[in-house]
């Protein structure tokens, strides 16, 4: 018996849940500009079994603050396995402009769906939080053997982002 011979309420019910944490590493703290690479692919542990589709449902995101200019928007894009952000000198780095990516077509075909953070609140030195709620991005890892897929950020507003470093905290469904 499969999940759609059951009610709405009970499928619900019989889907479990649970917080995913992901520590990135951004800049040294030069300065970002818009569509710049915020940081590389991390890969994120999503399901319980191998190969298995979850859904991401929320997102928060904590960061040290080192000044509070570090409450730019940017994006976070979730693919469905590691893209290999490359440029003309190789692998892309943080800071390296998006607009130099040469990437192939078919890694960029990875992307499963991207989430904007525009709502970043300076909470004092040191912290930072912002979040995203009901994103309903369906996520199953490309390899039917692995439990990951990954994420990568890129900025939407010149900031320093001194920050060393930002959780992610994901919120997924599973089935």
């Amino acid at each position: 018996m499969g999940l759609r011979d059951y009610s709405a309420q009970e499928r619900l019910n019989k889907m479990t849940v649970d917080v995913v944490d992901v520590n990135v590493t951004i800049s040294d703290g030069s300065a970002y500009q818009t569509d710049d690479l915020f940081f590389t692919p991390q890969p994120i542990t999503v399901s319980e079994v191998p190969g298995q589709a979850v859904i991401i449902q929320s997102l928060s995101v904590i960061g040290a603050s080192t000044g509070g200019d570090e409450t730019g928007d940017f994006d976070l894009v979730i693919c469905s396995q590691n893209p290999v952000l490359i440029d003309s000198g190789g692998l892309m780095d943080p800071n390296d402009p998006m607009s130099g990516c040469i990437t192939t077509h078919d890694n960029m075909s990875a992307v499963l769906g991207i989430i904007n953070i525009t709502n970043m609140i300076d909470m004092g030195d040191p912290t930072l939080i912002g979040s995203a709620d009901n994103i309903g991005i369906v996520a199953k890892p490309e390899n039917p053997t692995t439990n990951n897929i990954f994420v990568f950020g890129i900025t939407r507003s010149a900031n320093t982002w001194d920050s060393p470093s930002l959780k992610l905290r994901f919120g997924i469904v599973r089935d």
